[in-house]
C-alpha cells in the first residue's frame, strides 16, 4: 500500500467506515427447514413438534418445503409459499 500513500486501515477509515450502517435490531431468527411429503388427510406432521399443518388438498402425495422460525410454519411447494401458519403452543 506503499505505493499508494495510505495503509489499509486509513482506507478503511476513509472509505469504508462513512458507508457503514448499524445492523438491523431484529438480529438473526433461526430458520429450520424440511423437505416433506404431504400425506393422505392433506397435511405434513412436524415431528419435533408434534404437531399437524394443513397443505392445499391439491398436494397430496407431493413434496414439499417446510420452513419454521419460532413463530410461523410456511409451506413452499415448487418455490411458491402455498400455507402460513402460526406455531402451535403447547
Amino acid at each position: 500500500m506503499k505505493v499508494y500513500g495510505f495503509s489499509r486501515n486509513g482506507l478503511y477509515e476513509r472509505v469504508e467506515l462513512a458507508r457503514m450502517r448499524a445492523l438491523p435490531s431484529d438480529g438473526d431468527v433461526l430458520v429450520k427447514r424440511y423437505q416433506l411429503q404431504v400425506g393422505a388427510n392433506g397435511h405434513v406432521y412436524l415431528g419435533g413438534k408434534k404437531q399437524y399443518y394443513s397443505v392445499p388438498y391439491r398436494l397430496i402425495g407431493q413434496c414439499v418445503q417446510v420452513v419454521v422460525t419460532h413463530n410461523l410454519v410456511k409451506v413452499y411447494h415448487q418455490s411458491k409459499r402455498v400455507a402460513t401458519h402460526a406455531v402451535s403452543a403447547m
